[in-house]
């Protein structure tokens, strides 16, 4: 290849990575800024951090085993660090973590890829997690260990079968593992496996002493299982996010092979389980990839089939094929309606796909033309959903937007002639950004409590996001609102009414978080009511408690806060 054609295309591979970071940096911060607080950073986070806050030694182990189902304690060990440091629980707080997490995934994982697959399969690896809206909008809610657990799992793929490193990927094991020992004891077993399969495939055959090396270091995380047992579980059955279990090792199970009897809400159709790749108004992004990721996959697959696996490259796509299927199996095959999810399976099929397209890119023309063909089909039909609960598609828009998306691709090709200096990807990369804008978590999010997804209805979720979101787009109703809860007032409201008798502890952490809310939102009447309330299930002096409804009944009166006022002076 000329000198000139290769440098070119090396500042047109950098130039497309740069892009990628860079939009995948903006999602991020933008959903971080804009995501409305989630159901499970206030009353799992939140009331766990509180705990922390109280008795900094109950972060060691009684409260990661109590109050998430994740067993294992690194997420919460990471999100003790800046409330410990602030001093109070708060949305800014859990979500400085995962967003640095996010943007810490990016830049390690470029670094990693270049240096193990080479330019063009580190730009498709880049590209799909820098683009992912479902690791993006993880990275902006701190709830979502999923931020830590692709932190770890990313690199520890990219270096699967390398000759050095092993300390490294042990390290990497340990983090996933003990960050959440249900969904971490699966990606480390499929770790295992493209290892194994790797060390079968190279020749001459890898030493398995390397692998050895590697698996000690989940060693901790055993002791760590064990500590809790007898330190948390040893005084009886224990009351987790995901029910009351005997011991330590239950709940892992619990949470492994038995999180569709636990979580089952959770469980839906294999249809619904597709969402992220089927529903452009839901996961636009991941829409747009999901043909891409195919078959970058097939690809890989074809390959081996056909010819010997040879090379580094090749032997990696194809150890980790078997982790890709049996996780697509687990997470589809049950139907597990969480997008999240999704990232125990989306890392290892980024880097198969970075891998596989370039062969597809070297294919005939009649390939290539059916995949665009392909793909124009599934992009039109993604985002042509009126109700995907009534499984309801809108043709005329279909075609519509068929029709948009062909021209745009032909204007492109028309540009190219002219300016070689932008080629198509570049300006068709530049697509992303009005989807961002007009559809997806960037608008979702400060409505959601929980993700989109298909739920059955519950008093305290009458209608779930997924079906308001369709009752939207198909134009019988306006778009959800912003939820606008707080932290600091959600938590005290959970402290006043979460027993039928306020505990001392309880109505003491009450006041503290609605007296910050009311310093956060002085202008606030629900602010100063929730100081009233608190104050009087802590036995405070009915001056202050006078002081608080007197505040809100200024800011707005009420026929109750005057009842209240009332009933102190009677």
């Amino acid at each position: 290849m000329p000198a000139d054609r290769y440098n070119s295309r090396r500042r047109t591979v950098r130039q497309i990575g740069l892009l990628c970071l860079a939009v995948g940096i903006v999602l991020r911060i933008t959903l971080a800024l804009r995501a409305g607080l989630g159901y499970d950073e206030v009353f799992v986070m939140g009331v766990g951090l509180d705990e922390i806050l109280d008795a900094p030694r109950a972060a060691l182990f009684d409260v990661p085993a109590r109050r998430s189902n994740a067993v294992t304690p690194l997420w919460w060990w990471l999100q003790a660090i800046p409330t410990l440091a602030l001093g109070e629980v708060s949305r800014t707080a859990l979500r400085l973590i995962p967003l640095a997490l996010g943007l810490a995934t990016l830049g390690l994982s470029a670094i990693i890829a270049a240096r193990r697959l080479g330019r063009p399969a580190a730009l498709g690896v880049i590209t799909f997690a820098a683009l992912s809206d479902i690791l993006a909008f993880s990275n902006a809610r701190g709830e979502y260990a999923e931020s830590l657990l692709v932190a770890a799992s990313l690199p520890a793929l990219l270096l699967v079968g390398a000759r050095r490193g092993q300390a490294l990927r042990g390290l990497l094991w340990l983090t996933i593992l003990m960050t959440h020992a249900g969904k971490g004891a699966l990606i480390v077993a499929g770790l295992l496996m493209a290892e194994a399969i790797f060390l079968a495939l190279r020749r001459p055959p890898r030493p398995v002493r390397q692998l050895a090396v590697t698996t000690a270091w989940l060693l901790p995380a055993l002791l760590w299982l064990l500590a809790a047992q007898v330190l948390v579980f040893g005084g009886g059955p224990v009351q987790t996010d995901a029910g009351p279990h005997d011991s330590v090792f239950d709940a892992l199970r619990a949470v492994t092979v038995g999180y569709g009897q636990v979580k089952a809400h959770m469980i839906a159709t294999r249809f619904d389980a597709l969402l992220p790749f089927l529903d452009g108004a839901i996961w636009p992004l991941s829409a747009i990839a999901t043909i891409p990721l195919l078959a970058g996959v097939v690809a890989v697959m074809v390959t081996a089939l056909r010819h010997r696996v040879r090379g580094r490259r090749r032997c990696l796509a194809v150890a980790l094929l078997p982790a890709i299927l049996l996780g697509a199996l687990l997470v589809i095959g049950r139907g597990q309606t969480g997008a999240r999810f999704h990232l125990m399976v989306l890392p290892p099929a980024w880097i198969v796909a970075a891998i596989g397209l370039p062969v597809l890119l070297r294919t005939g023309r009649g390939v290539r033309v059916g995949l665009l063909l392909l793909w124009l089909a599934h992009v039109a039909i993604a985002f042509s959903w009126t109700s995907w609960t009534a499984r309801q598609l809108g043709p005329t828009w279909t075609a519509a937007l068929a029709l948009v998306v062909v021209i745009t691709l032909a204007v492109s090709v028309c540009i190219r002639p002219v300016d070689r200096r932008r080629p198509a990807a570049l300006l068709s990369a530049g697509l992303l950004v009005p989807l961002l804008l007009l559809a997806g978590p960037v608008r979702w999010a400060p409505a959601a409590r929980f993700e989109p997804m298909v739920e059955q209805p519950t008093p305290a979720r009458p209608e779930p996001l997924l079906a308001r979101i369709d009752l939207a787009r198909s134009g019988a109703a306006d778009y959800p609102a912003a939820h606008g809860r707080t932290m600091h007032l959600s938590l005290s409201h959970y402290y006043l009414t979460s027993e039928p008798a306020v505990s001392a502890r309880a109505a003491r952490r009450a006041v503290t978080h609605a007296e910050r809310e009311a310093q956060l939102h002085p202008a606030s009447s629900t602010a100063w009511f929730y100081v009233g309330l608190a104050r009087q299930a802590a036995g405070e002096p009915v001056e202050r408690i006078r002081a608080a409804w007197q505040r809100a009944s200024e800011i707005e009166p009420t026929p109750g806060l005057r009842k209240r006022l009332a009933e102190l002076d009677d």
